[in-house]
C-alpha cells in the first residue's frame, strides 16, 4: 500500500493534512467530506491513510487493470497463484506489550460503541487452512477487540472448529496490506485461497 500511496503523491493525487487531527469523529468527517485519497500526518502522533481505494478508478490504478475491464479480469482469475512463506519478518518483532488504545483507531459516528478498526485484515489459521477476511473491530481495551463473525463464513467456521476442540484460534491483524491482498480478503473464495488469489491479481507471489 505504501508504494501506491507514493505513486499518488508523485502525481499530485494525494491530499496531505499535516495539522493535528482528532481520531474522534474529525478524521472520519474529513474523509467523508473530501472523498479523495488522504494522508493525515498527525493523529495521535501517527500517520493515517484514508480513501486510498475509495473509487473504481483508484482501484483499477492500484491493480494495474483498465477500469472497464476490472470485473471481467478478476472473474477470469483462479485462486492458485504462488505464495511466498517466510520464517522471519519485521512483523514478527515484538518490542513492547500491546496497547491498542495508543493507536489512531477512529471513532466514526456518535452512536458507535467506541473506536473501530475498519480496514484491518484478520488472518486466521487452523488445521492447515489459512483465511484472510476483513471485519470491523471494536477496541475494548489495551489488548482486547470485539468482532462479528458471520455464520457459514470462513473465519466463523475456523473459530467453530477450534472451539469444538477446546483450542484458541490463532489470528493476526494486518493493516496497510497491498491493494491485491485487500481486495482478495473481501472476495468470496474457496476456503484458504485468499493469498493465492491475491498473487493471481498481482501477477506475482505475495
Amino acid at each position: 500500500m505504501r508504494q501506491f500511496i507514493g505513486r499518488l503523491r508523485e502525481r499530485g493525487q494525494l491530499t496531505e493534512i499535516r495539522e493535528s487531527v482528532s481520531p474522534e469523529f474529525e478524521a472520519a468527517k474529513l474523509a467523508r467530506e473530501l472523498r479523495k485519497p488522504l494522508l493525515f500526518h498527525d493523529i495521535r502522533g501517527f500517520k493515517v491513510a484514508m480513501n486510498i481505494l475509495q473509487s473504481r478508478s483508484l482501484l483499477s490504478d492500484a491493480l494495474g487493470i483498465a477500469e472497464n475491464d476490472i470485473v471481467k479480469h478478476l472473474a477470469s482469475l483462479t485462486p492458485d497463484g504462488e505464495v511466498t512463506l517466510v520464517d522471519d519478518s519485521p512483523t514478527m518483532e515484538v518490542d513492547s506489550a500491546p496497547d491498542l488504545e495508543k493507536l489512531p483507531v477512529l471513532m466514526h459516528y456518535p452512536k458507535d460503541r467506541g473506536a473501530y478498526m475498519t480496514a484491518g485484515i484478520i488472518v486466521s489459521e487452523f488445521e492447515g487452512v489459512m483465511n484472510a477476511s476483513v471485519h470491523r473491530l471494536l477496541v475494548l481495551g489495551k489488548n482486547r477487540l470485539a468482532g462479528r463473525l458471520v455464520e457459514q463464513r470462513h473465519t466463523y467456521e475456523l473459530h467453530k472448529k477450534a472451539s469444538e476442540k477446546g483450542e484458541p484460534l490463532p489470528v493476526a491483524i494486518v493493516i496497510g496490506a497491498s491493494p491485491a491482498v485487500m481486495l482478495a480478503s473481501t472476495t468470496r473464495l474457496p476456503p484458504g485461497r485468499e493469498f493465492q488469489y491475491a498473487s493471481a491479481i498481482a501477477g506475482k507471489p505475495v
